[in-house]
């Protein structure tokens, strides 16, 4: 199943995305080991734990869940899996150590790999009990429960199928979500990355539980009477997620609440009509594929809402830097500065004061001279542009605009009609503006 979560920092510049895409490399590598345990099985299990050890504090989530997992299985280990790590184990350390150094280090050619290596275990650990990072605007658990509530469904429900055949395999992805999720919630973490270390063995159960609806739907004997139930229903469904949509962004408070209240009744009565008059079998499939098809259809509406529809939203909890639209303004001002200045778009001296985040700089990225200033510079003398904070002195010999670079949000403690409009569609007033002053100096 999909994830809003995952599909978010798939398109983020950070570690995360490769953390969760390495960690499934390791878990399928280990339990490849664990079903056909041999030298080659065993080295290839090393190589994905070398790889990991390089890919980002959230990597650490699979050797908690690993070690919570092993205390329950250990006396199941089979023989073969015993023998293989006892024969090999000094050359399976060997090629993930060595495959961690190769890769922290770009092949020795940069030893301070080696540091940012080992700071890797106590950076999860902050990350882990909420000590880093910046905070969430709502608390951690309603954010991972708006995001993934259809996961959490799905997952739990696959789970309890996996473990009636495969109950090691059931045990370690529940056991990889609870590491991810459990003290983060318990803290209150803003640690955003973890939302979708969890969601990912939350998916792979929820695969589980699908593929045995769908099973179940395939081998119903009356398929055409349930296509005619269920898409009747789907019918009514869009209709009033149509009405919705209408209300939702207007003025009639009122309606909005009685269509929300009102939808899952009419569909849960027209359900047991038709088990009533038709068969409970009927309805029962009915409901689990209109459920799935909610799931999907609120996993596809979340993630575009966070990630294609606009520009990163800070009343998104997990959009914890919000870039202002001025800034593709900005992005284009400033090479136009530096034509009429230098007669080349990158080359003006341009200073940025720290204070102001990292947004500026990365819009910033493709002059050849960008400063980052501690404190606001008493002249001008060496730069061209200068983007400073709003409450700094400006130099003398300066032209200045005020610029805003991103946007923030508190959580305003909505209730009724107004909480109901963010969970759909993330309206909710509160929004503020922040930014500089951007200064050039005279000809």
């Amino acid at each position: 199943m999909a994830s809003p979560s995952l599909v978010f920092f798939a398109r983020q510049a950070d570690d995360t995305v490769l953390a969760y895409t390495v960690s499934l490399w390791v878990v399928l590598a280990l339990w490849r080991l664990w079903r056909d345990p041999s030298r080659r099985t065993l080295d290839h299990a090393a190589l994905a734990v070398g790889v990991a050890l390089t890919a980002g504090a959230g990597v650490w989530v699979v050797p908690v869940a690993g070690l919570l997992w092993w205390a329950w299985v250990r006396p199941q280990v089979p023989q073969a899996v015993r023998d293989v790590l006892a024969a090999h184990w000094v050359r399976a350390s060997g090629v993930a150590l060595g495959t961690a150094l190769l890769l922290s280090t770009a092949f020795f050619t940069n030893l301070d790999g080696v540091g940012v290596l080992l700071a890797q275990p106590a950076r999860f650990v902050r990350l882990w009990l909420g000590l880093d990072g910046v905070g969430l605007v709502v608390p951690y658990m309603v954010a991972f429960m708006l995001y993934e509530w259809p996961l959490v469904l799905w997952g739990l429900l696959g789970g309890a199928l996996l473990n009636t055949e495969r109950p090691r395999l059931a045990a370690f992805l529940l056991a990889w979500c609870g590491a991810a999720l459990v003290l983060p919630a318990l803290f209150n973490s803003g640690w955003t990355g973890s939302l979708a270390l969890a969601a990912l063995p939350l998916a792979l159960l929820g695969g589980v539980a699908v593929a045995r609806l769908l099973d179940a739907v395939m081998t119903f004997h009356a398929r055409q009477e349930m296509a005619a139930l269920t898409g009747g229903v789907f019918i009514l469904a869009a209709f009033f997620w149509l009405l919705l949509l209408a209300y939702g962004h207007g003025r009639v408070h009122d309606a909005l609440l009685f269509l929300l209240v009102s939808m899952p009744v009419l569909i849960g009565a027209l359900l047991v009509v038709a088990g009533a008059l038709l068969s409970w079998g009927l309805a029962w499939r009915a409901t689990g594929v209109l459920v799935l098809v909610a799931a999907l259809f609120w996993q596809w509406h979340t993630a575009w809402q966070l990630v294609y529809a606009d520009a990163p939203d800070p009343r998104e909890p997990l959009v914890q830097q919000a870039p202002h639209p001025d800034l593709l303004y900005l992005s284009e001002f400033l090479p136009r500065i530096s034509l009429e200045r230098t007669l080349h778009a990158d080359r003006a001296p341009l200073g940025i004061q720290r204070s102001l985040g990292v947004l500026p700089f990365w819009y910033a990225r493709e002059f050849e001279t960008v400063d980052a200033l501690t404190t606001a510079p008493p002249t001008a003398d060496e730069w061209q542009i200068l983007l400073l904070d709003e409450a700094a002195p400006p130099p003398p010999g300066v032209l200045g605009q005020r610029v805003y670079l991103g946007r923030v949000w508190a959580w305003p403690g909505l209730r009724g009609t107004m909480l109901v409009k963010w969970v759909l569609f993330r309206e909710a007033p509160g929004v503020v503006s922040w930014g500089g002053v951007l200064y050039v100096t005279t000809p």
